[in-house]
């Protein structure tokens, strides 16, 4: 047995990953990684890790099979050959296969993969589950990548993936792996993630794509410490989304949010933190007159980059 799993201090979800590897596989994980969960910054080519994250457990075969299998949809597996073409690729596993195709680990692995947040949340974990499963499965056959270099085997999103592999506390990251400051919560600010349950789904505003024309504004703001005036410069774009979403950013932003944006069916606003309670409130009321489908809250925090855990 892996000894994460006989870890009381560790996460739940860090045991349970390995335990049921084994399970599954017959044998302990060699090791256990996990990766953040990343918000695109109102549509810019700039992004930051938050503080949920997708785990996954790998270890290495002499052969050249490849099993990936998923706690989230244990029904659905891939095993094949890693020197052939797999055909009937699950939906949740295309991400991290292709990834693993680009990277070209030179023999087999087993792999279980699991994702703490349901889609609704508007946190994607396409990018995070491919970034922390290519990354398993080159270092436990001991040929791990410069960090730049697995972003750009990320083809859905480099820019989500630069901030899960190069992610730190108190920074978000630009394409290419670029760290630049930003700490709302020593600035004063909140980050809230509002999850509208949209009855229809949103176009994603974490596609890859043409910055705006002001990211490179965005960007000098960031590098010169000033985080509220980089946040009100965010105000007014990527606001392509459902109905729903343009209700909670009109709310957010006339209770004192100081930008909010569409990401993926749900809303990221930006605000001081002492709006906090008016932004959720305003918010709330706006929905109550909508129907009986309120929406949820749920506090980003800055976080790290991908990493071995054990």
């Amino acid at each position: 047995m892996h000894d994460l799993v006989s870890r009381l201090d560790a996460k739940p979800e860090l045991r349970l990953v390995p335990y049921t590897f084994q399970r599954a596989y017959g044998r302990p994980p060699e090791g256990v990684w996990t990766a953040p969960y990343a918000v695109r910054l109102a549509g810019h080519a700039v992004a930051f890790a938050v503080q949920w994250q997708v785990i996954v457990a790998a270890a290495p075969r002499s052969d050249t099979t490849l099993r990936l299998a998923s706690l989230n949809r244990p029904a659905e597996w891939l095993e094949t050959d890693v020197r052939e073409t797999a055909e009937d690729v699950p939906a949740w596993a295309a991400g991290p296969y292709d990834a693993l195709r680009r990277a070209g680990p030179p023999l087999g692995a087993d792999i279980l993969v699991h994702a703490d947040l349901p889609a609704v949340t508007g946190l994607c974990a396409d990018v995070p589950l491919a970034c922390a499963t290519v990354l398993a499965a080159t270092e436990v056959h001991g040929a791990g990548l410069a960090r730049d270099e697995l972003a750009h085997l990320i083809a859905s999103d480099p820019v989500i993936a630069a901030a899960v592999l190069a992610g730190r506390a108190g920074h978000a990251v630009g394409e290419g792996t670029v760290r630049l400051p930003f700490d709302p919560r020593s600035a004063g600010l909140s980050l809230l993630l509002i999850v509208t349950r949209a009855a229809s789904p949103a176009p994603a505003s974490t596609s890859a794509g043409a910055p705006p024309p002001d990211t490179g504004r965005l960007i000098r703001l960031l590098r010169g410490g000033d985080l509220a005036a980089a946040a009100r410069s965010l105000a007014g774009h990527a606001r392509t989304g459902s109905a729903e979403a343009t209700t909670a950013i009109d709310a957010a932003c006339g209770a004192g949010a100081l930008a909010a944006w569409p990401h993926g069916p749900a809303v990221v606003a930006i605000m001081p933190a002492a709006a906090r309670p008016a932004v959720r409130a305003s918010v709330s009321a706006a929905f109550g007159e909508r129907g009986p489908r309120p929406p949820r809250f749920l506090n980003l925090t800055v976080a790290g980059a991908a990493r071995r855990q054990a």
